[in-house]
């Protein structure tokens, strides 16, 4: 806040003031001076703003993504492309499991241990 203040020193007398009425009249002189000083850039002015259009990206702000760093040395690269690589071939392998059992799915009636049983009792007559 800058503030313009000008007062002359001229006008003011320099000597003490044995009258009462002499010093306050110089006071309030001085007075008059400090009321009047304004901002420099003007009056603030303050009015209330409208409600401002709310956007559906205002309203569901996205959670900030996990910051991903980046190896420097070529050792690292090298390293982490290796793991990338073999990642995905992890990836493909598994889908191509499941999706190979999934057309094979049968419904098998009773439990476990009694289907093993019957399997026995089928391999022990042959």
């Amino acid at each position: 806040m800058h503030l313009q203040f000008v007062m002359y020193h001229h006008s003011l007398p320099l000597q003490t003031h044995t009258k009462k009425s002499t010093f306050l009249s110089h006071l309030f002189s001085i007075n008059k001076y400090i009321i009047n000083t304004k901002m420099a850039q003007g009056n603030l002015k303050l009015k209330s703003k409208g409600p401002a259009r709310i956007t559906k990206k205002q309203q569901n702000p996205k959670r900030a993504a996990p910051k991903i760093i980046k190896p420097k040395k070529q050792t690292a690269k090298e390293a982490q492309k290796l793991t990338k690589v073999h990642q995905g071939q992890l990836m493909k392998s598994t889908e191509k499991l499941i999706a190979s059992r999934v057309g094979h799915l049968e419904l098998l009636k009773g439990t476990r241990r009694e289907i093993e049983k019957e399997n026995k009792g089928d391999k022990k007559k042959k």
